[in-house]
């Protein structure tokens, strides 16, 4: 049945610029996204620098490969055959093109500027409710480890960090986002209003979920070196901290968003990136291009995480 389904779906007629274009509609035929080759169905999904990181930081294992690479046609006979007895990976496949194709109409006809982490993170959800999986939220039980380990394939794991002074009334928070390659995918810092570092903790953690849901994220691992807080999450049902319970309350209105929510208790040393983070920008430390030009003593820990032996 899942067979029937993706070969009608198949988009190889789809209205790209390059058939309107050669069909004598009057429009440029550059691809609206990129600009810097011609909209043809391949390059919308996968050459286009869109597509590439979409399928980069899918959870999907099959990735692209230009080299030997013919249309779009031979491609998608070459995967039926491929995965004639997985229809499962071939669903998922399906799927992936589909959402790239909506995710180019959405910037094309609504000027929504594409996210390939949303994009990736759609792709497996609409894949889980394609399957019939139903929607649960659940906090594992905790794991202490000194060594940073990845998560599974379609989950991201959010490490989460404050930095916090007693002399003011103020915490720099810091979220780093992460793939079950360890890749760093994003990262998030800002200054909050902070009574304590348990209260600034909190919101860090806040801060997290609300980022994994601003992606369309749908399973994901929370990490946090505070041990009061992780004890306080665990137990949501009976809040005693009541000067941050504004904020957990509002962590536990976000969990039911998700698929799947882990959550653990990490030691320091594997938390270092998001300490370093917000230690940095609370100092005034991080340079105004540090989004684009990762700091090296940032980029030092990350190597070291990914270089890690679980």
């Amino acid at each position: 049945m899942i067979s029937l389904r993706v070969e009608q779906t198949t988009p190889i007629s789809f209205p790209d610029r390059s058939i309107l274009h050669r069909r004598g509609i009057p429009i440029n035929p550059s691809c609206p996204i990129c600009a810097a080759e011609e909209e043809t169905i391949e390059h919308t999904l996968f050459w286009c620098n869109h597509a590439r990181a979409t399928w980069f930081v899918s959870a999907n294992t099959y990735k692209p490969n230009l080299v030997g690479f013919g249309s779009f046609s031979l491609w998608w006979s070459a995967i039926l055959n491929e995965f004639c007895e997985d229809q499962l990976g071939l669903c998922f496949r399906a799927i992936s093109y589909w959402i790239i194709w909506k995710e180019r109409n959405l910037a094309v006809f609504d000027h929504i500027d594409p996210n390939p982490i949303a994009t990736a993170n759609r792709i497996s959800k609409s894949f889980f409710e394609a399957k019939g999986d139903p929607i649960t939220s659940s906090l594992h039980d905790f794991a202490v480890s000194s060594v940073c380990s990845p998560p599974p394939v379609g989950t991201l794991k959010l490490n989460s960090d404050v930095a916090w002074r007693d002399t003011a009334s103020y915490a720099a928070i810091a979220v780093v986002l992460r793939n079950h390659e360890r890749k760093l995918l994003d990262r998030h810092v800002c200054l909050t209003q902070a009574s304590s570092p348990l209260a600034g903790a909190a919101k860090a953690l806040l801060q997290a979920i609300q980022f994994a849901q601003s992606i369309g994220a749908f399973s994901i691992i929370l990490e946090m070196d505070c041990s009061s807080l992780f004890e306080t999450v665990c137990n949501l049902e009976n809040i005693r901290w009541w000067k941050i319970r504004a904020t957990l309350l509002s962590i536990k209105s976000l969990l039911p968003h998700f698929h799947n929510v882990s959550l653990s208790l990490v030691k320091r040393s594997t938390n270092r990136a998001a300490d370093f983070l917000a230690k940095s920008f609370l100092l005034g430390n991080l340079s105004c291009d540090w989004l684009a030009s990762i700091p090296s003593r940032l980029s030092s820990i990350l190597y070291f995480d990914s270089s890690s032996v679980v």
